[in-house]
């Protein structure tokens, strides 16, 4: 293929009425017109970020802190130490390692609404990674312990 024939993502196979049809990876689809790879690139770096998109991130947000406070929850009942240091002071201070795990998750949440009232998807998607991550290394404790 030459280096003109890479540059287009859709090669534009048959016309149906008005409109052409294209095939790109073994699926089909319509579109009005082809459209370079380099254009398309430039329009996933600039282009806002959907509201489905929105609403999966921030849906994706919550599930994690749930999933992390009851991981963290249910390690703390099976003896697993606590390496967030602002549970850990709220736990030492005496008021117990449940409202030390409450507070950080209410820090979390007013984290990810701030993101979310700034505009920021790409914060509360590294924030995805970052409590998954947490969440993954939470039940690995938890099999660990069980076991």
């Amino acid at each position: 293929m030459s280096n003109e024939g890479r540059q287009w993502v859709l090669s534009c196979v048959w016309k149906a009425g008005n409109r052409k049809a294209g095939n790109c990876l073994g699926l089909s689809f319509t579109y009005p017109d082809c459209i370079p790879a380099s254009a398309l690139a430039r329009a996933a770096q600039t282009a806002p970020i959907r509201v489905d998109e929105y609403s999966v991130l921030v849906a994706t947000f919550l599930g994690l802190q749930l999933l992390d406070f009851l991981t963290t929850l249910v390690g703390l009942s099976l003896g697993a130490g606590e390496a967030c240091p602002l549970i850990r002071f709220v736990a030492a201070v005496g008021l117990g390692p449940t409202f030390g795990v409450v507070a950080s998750k209410l820090v979390a949440l007013a984290l990810g609404g701030v993101c979310i009232g700034l505009h920021r998807p790409h914060v509360i998607r590294w924030m995805n990674y970052w409590y998954a991550g947490l969440a993954a290394w939470n039940i690995a404790i938890i099999v660990r312990l069980a076991a």
